[in-house]
């Protein structure tokens, strides 16, 4: 009686093949949840008070509690700044202080955001043509 030999190399390019596309199907859906949630994503509005003073405006979904995340780099963005309000709601707005004259980097961001959402990161600068307009 002969022994039918398994083809372990058929056997782990299987395994490897469906790990890489379990890897891709979690990349592909945490780019859609990501996409989603932008699409209904708040309509973010700053508005410079004075040239190291902005104000932030967004709008939720839901009721909750906002803050932004700034800092000088697009990727190191430790500083938070809490809403104007303590009450949760759908509109919130931060004051921005100290704001350099290089700008900052902001993403907004609520209380009930999930842990695998990740905000668009804006540049905010001062712009003197901006307030010449509004007088």
């Amino acid at each position: 009686m002969k022994k039918i030999k398994k083809n372990t190399c058929f056997s782990k390019f299987c395994k490897a093949m469906l790990a890489v596309a379990l890897i891709i199907g979690l990349f592909l859906g945490w780019l859609i949840f990501n996409a989603k949630i932008r699409s209904i994503e708040r309509h973010i509005e700053v508005t410079f008070v004075s040239p190291h003073q902005a104000l932030v405006f967004w709008k939720s979904n839901s009721q909750s509690l906002g803050y932004i995340k700034s800092g000088e780099h697009k990727y190191w963005r430790r500083t938070k700044t809490y809403q104007t309000s303590s009450e949760p709601g759908d509109v919130h707005a931060v004051l921005l202080e100290n704001v350099p004259i290089e700008g900052l980097y902001i993403s907004v961001h609520n209380d009930n955001d999930s842990v695998h959402y990740f905000p668009d990161i804006i540049e905010i600068r001062y712009h003197p043509e901006s307030m010449e307009n509004e007088l």
